[in-house]
C-alpha cells in the first residue's frame, strides 16, 4: 500500500524523472520521419535510416552488385545500390548496362517492343525508342520532313512545314524556256499576250531579269557554256542571238532559207542548229547566213546531251547527231518507236528515254544503242512527257499524267511519287506541271505549271525528294 500511494503522491507532486516500467520517448529531431534511434544522422534532414549500399571503386555512381551492405552509409566510395551491376568497376567511363531496342530499319531509331539489357552496343539494336514506322530508314524522331506524304519526322503530321515548298507565280505565261546548266536558271520566251522580251529565271526563287525582244518568239535554246542563247520566231523564220552575260539581244537575223522553224538549239559561239520543214541548218544567228544544210527532215524537235557534243532527234525513232564546229552530223538511228523525250547521263552513258527504255550508249558512235530494260509498267498508265536525271544523287525523274516520279538509274522499281504542294497562289486556281528540270551545281529539282494564263515555278532541294 506505500508504495501505490508514495506513486500517487509523487504523480499528484510532480515529480522529475522516468517512472519505471513508463516506454522511452521518441525524437525525430531533423523532422525526416526517422526517429533519433534508426536515423543514421537526426540532425541532418537529408540523411535517413540505413539502406543498402554497393562499393564504386571507379567512382562512376554505379556500384558492384557483389559488394552489397544493409546499414549506414559506410563512408567515401559506396553509393545506393541497384539491381544493375556496374559492368566494369574499374572503368569510370563505363556504367550499367543500357536497355537496347531492335532497330529493324537501321535508322538509329526503334519502334519494336523487343528489347535487352546489355553492356555493350548490339548490331541491329539501339537504345533510342519513339520511331513510328520501323520499316522505313527515312522515318525517325527528328528526321528532315520530306514531300512524299509520309509523317518522316514523327511530329504527327504529313509534309508538314515547306516540305513541299511552294509554288512561286512568275506572272506571266512562258512560250518555251530552256535551262542553263552553267549558271542554274531558266531562259524562257513568252507568250504574246505577256509581251516581247526573254526572261530569265533563279531555279532557287524564282526572281526574274528581263531581256528586251523587238517580237514575240516561240523558241529559246541555252548554249552549252551559258554565256548565250538562240530564240526564234516559227513563222517569220527570224534568228536572234542573245548575250547571256551582258544581258542583250542583238538585231534579228531572217532566212530566205528557212520556210517555218520547228526547232532551235544553240551549239556555241554565234551558231545554231534549225530545224525547218524542209530540213536541218546550220546557221550563225548574228552574221545571218547559212553554216551547213540538206539533211532530211525525219525529227520533230530536239534534245542534247549536258556537253552539246551530241544531239538528239525526237520523232520516229531516235536520230543521234554529232556537233562540231563545222556544223552537224548525222551518225546513227536507233528504232524504237514514237519518242517525246529522252534525258542522257553525262558519266554513265546511259540514256532514258518516254517510253520508259533505258538504254546504253556505246563507245563507237556509229553503233546502235543498247537496250537494257524497261520502266516497270504499272508506272507507264499515263504517258510521260518529260524526263530528267541527276547523276551525282543517282535519280531519273518522269513527269506525266501520273504525276512526278522517282527512279534509281537501275530503273527496276519507282523511288517514290514527288509530291506538289497543294497551296497555290490566291485566286489562280489548280497548277499543271508541264516541264521538269534538274539543276545540278543548284542540286534543285525545278517544275514549271500553268494555272490560267500564269506560269508558276516550283523547286525543291534535290536532297529532300525520293
Amino acid at each position: 500500500m506505500r508504495t501505490l500511494w508514495g506513486v500517487g503522491l509523487c504523480i499528484a507532486a510532480g515529480c522529475a524523472g522516468t517512472v519505471p516500467g513508463a516506454p522511452a520517448t521518441v525524437v525525430d529531431a531533423d523532422g525526416d520521419g526517422f526517429a533519433s534511434d534508426v536515423d543514421c544522422d537526426d540532425s541532418d534532414p537529408g540523411i535517413r535510416g540505413p539502406s543498402i549500399w554497393s562499393r564504386d571503386d571507379d567512382g562512376d555512381g554505379a556500384g558492384a552488385a557483389n559488394s552489397a551492405v544493409s546499414g549506414c552509409q559506410p563512408g567515401p566510395g559506396w553509393v545506393s545500390y541497384a539491381e544493375l551491376d556496374d559492368c566494369d568497376d574499374t572503368d569510370p567511363a563505363v556504367g550499367v548496362p543500357q536497355v537496347y531496342y531492335a532497330d529493324l530499319d537501321g535508322d538509329g531509331f526503334s519502334g519494336s517492343e523487343v528489347a535487352t539489357l546489355s553492356c555493350v552496343p548490339l548490331d541491329g539494336f539501339t537504345t533510342a525508342a519513339d520511331d513510328c514506322d520501323d520499316e522505313v530508314a527515312t522515318t525517325f524522331p527528328g528526321a528532315p520532313e520530306l514531300c512524299d506524304g509520309v509523317d518522316n519526322d514523327c511530329a504527327f503530321g504529313i509534309d508538314q512545314g515547306e516540305a513541299c515548298g511552294a509554288w512561286i507565280s512568275l506572272g506571266f505565261d512562258v512560250r518555251d524556256v530552256d535551262l542553263d546548266r552553267v549558271n542554274e536558271r531558266l531562259l524562257a520566251v513568252l507568250d504574246e499576250a505577256s509581251g516581247s522580251s526573254a526572261t530569265l529565271v533563279s531555279v532557287v526563287d524564282g526572281s526574274t531579269t528581263e531581256i528586251s525582244l523587238l517580237t514575240p518568239m516561240d523558241f529559246v535554246s541555252v548554249a552549252p557554256d551559258g554565256g548565250s542563247a538562240i530564240v526564234a520566231n516559227a513563222a517569220d523564220g527570224q534568228v536572234v542571238w542573245i548575250d547571256l552575260d551582258a544581258l542583250e539581244a542583238y538585231p534579228a537575223s531572217q532566212f530566205s532559207e528557212i520556210s517555218r522553224i520547228e526547232d532551235v538549239h544553240a551549239i556555241g559561239g554565234q551558231q545554231a542548229v534549225v530545224l525547218d520543214q524542209r530540213g536541218i541548218l546550220v546557221v550563225d544567228a548574228v552574221e545571218g547566213t547559212v553554216v551547213q544544210q540538206g539533211f532530211p527532215q525525219h525529227v520533230g524537235s530536239f534534245v542534247t546531251d549536258p556537253t552539246g557534243s551530241i544531239l538528239y532527234g525526237l520523232g520516229t525513232g531516235l536520230h543521234r547527231f554529232e556537233v562540231d564546229d563545222s556544223g552537224i552530223h548525222w551518225v546513227s538511228n536507233y528504232g524504237i518507236g514514237l519518242v517525246q523525250d529522252v534525258w542522257m547521263s553525262n558519266g554513265g552513258g546511259h540514256l532514258y528515254d518516254s517510253d520508259g527504255r533505258a538504254l546504253s550508249v556505246n563507245a563507237d558512235p556509229k553503233l546502235d544503242m543498247t537496250y537494257l530494260t524497261t520502266l516497270p509498267r504499272p508506272n507507264m498508265a499515263a504517258v510521260i512527257s518529260g524526263i530528267v536525271g541527276s547523276e551525282e544523287h543517282d535519280r531519273v525523274f518522269t513527269l506525266g499524267g501520273s504525276g512526278l516520279h522517282a527512279f534509281g538509274f537501275d530503273w527496276t522499281a519507282p523511288l517514290g511519287e514527288v509530291l506538289f504542294p497543294e497551296q497555290t497562289p490566291s485566286g489562280k486556281g489548280r497548277v499543271i506541271p508541264r516541264q521538269v528540270f534538274v539543276a545540278d551545281a543548284a542540286e534543285r529539282l525545278v517544275v514549271l505549271g500553268t494555272a490560267g494564263d500564269d506560269t508558276l515555278l516550283w523547286s525543291r532541294d534535290l536532297s529532300s525528294v525520293p
